[in-house]
């Protein structure tokens, strides 16, 4: 059996060590921690700079939709009024010109 004091010792050298590890686990786990704090803060400036392009997004099709209704409101107002040239035989060539911007359904 060893004497008491170098159980003593022992021990306390024994504790030393555990404590140094754990100090060492909980420098590391904090540094584990700022650099994921800096990591969700750098995810949350993008993810806010997305969500107020999106709300540009959306705004601008809000826009483009309205110009759109009224320029279809005008273009059917303007075709109800010339009703013999709404009618009229396109030319071909004006029709393939048309199409190739409008996408046209092909024709029998």
């Amino acid at each position: 059996m060893l004497p008491p004091i170098l159980l003593k010792i022992a021990g306390a050298l024994l504790l030393s060590l555990t404590l140094a590890g754990l100090a060492a686990g909980l420098v590391a786990t904090r540094s584990e921690l700022s650099a994921t704090k800096v990591s969700l803060n750098e995810q949350k400036a993008v993810t806010d700079s997305l969500r107020a392009d999106i709300g540009k997004i959306r705004s601008s099709v809000s826009a483009v939709q309205r110009i759109s209704a009224v320029t279809r409101s005008d273009l059917n107002a303007a075709l109800a009024a010339e009703p013999a040239w709404r009618d009229a035989v396109v030319p071909a060539g004006v029709a393939d010109s048309l199409c190739k911007r409008l996408r046209c359904p092909k024709q029998p």
